[in-house]
């Protein structure tokens, strides 16, 4: 549910809007406001997604009204008769200018835009939120993602790299340089190998064998097998 508040100074506009938003079910208007102050106080308090808010007040005018607002959680769209303000409106990151009278096309319009940018938000977040490392691999800087490896291997003073969709990295980084810089999802296994638990399919305790989803099979050093299973057990 979109929630939305209203703020401007004719009461008949707002009852015209509110109307309209009223014809889409996937919209709420929490709150209306004729009076500055008391938008002022609920608007700092509340939380709500999109704000309707009139361009020309006696009060005080939106442009002002918004740029009390240095941070913001919420979208702006602006409402007007008058099509001369849009350029200042603009320069305030908003998401739409409205022209009155406001009919129920603008308003669906005015939400695919505020759920396009919800999603491109939530999309930069989850990328923001994903751990990766950098290696430098065939002549090119690359960003890793570090839940797509599987596994390293040492190989002298270099590593390989096995990672989802068989594919391999060969790096000029030693194995502890990533055991040092990898997550707490990884765990050294032997010498020679480091582990990511979440792509664990079976362990043989007798064998000391362990087993990867892509049916690689590692072995676990005796002196490495104690931490190994207190991981594994997490």
């Amino acid at each position: 549910m979109i929630k939305v508040v209203i703020v401007d100074d004719e009461l008949d506009a707002i009852t015209s809007l509110q109307y309209e938003l009223n014809q889409i079910n996937e919209v709420r208007v929490v709150k209306s406001f004729t009076n500055i102050s008391l938008a002022e106080s609920f608007i700092s308090n509340e939380e709500f997604d999109i704000l309707f808010l009139d361009v020309e007040m006696p009060q005080c005018g939106g442009i002002d009204f918004l740029r009390k607002f240095l941070s913001r959680n919420f979208q702006v769209v602006f409402t007007t008769a008058y099509s001369k303000y849009a350029f200042d409106a603009y320069k305030n990151e908003i998401l739409d200018y409205l022209l009155k009278p406001i009919d129920v096309d603008d308003i669906r319009y005015v939400l695919e835009k505020f759920n396009k940018k919800q999603l491109e938000k939530k999309i930069i977040e989850e990328y923001r939120n994903k751990k990766t490392i950098n290696i430098y691999a065939n002549g090119q800087d690359k960003i890793i993602e570090q839940d797509t490896i599987i596994y390293c291997e040492a190989d002298g003073n270099y590593t390989s790299i096995y990672l989802k969709g068989n594919l391999k990295y060969f790096v000029s980084h030693n194995l502890k340089y990533f055991e040092n810089n990898l997550d707490e999802n990884f765990v050294r296994i032997h010498n020679s190998y480091l582990v990511n638990v979440n792509f664990i399919k079976s362990f043989n305790k007798k064998s000391s064998i362990l087993a990867l989803i892509d049916n690689t099979e590692l072995p676990v050093s005796r002196l490495k097998k104690k931490a190994f299973l207190d991981k594994f057990k997490k």
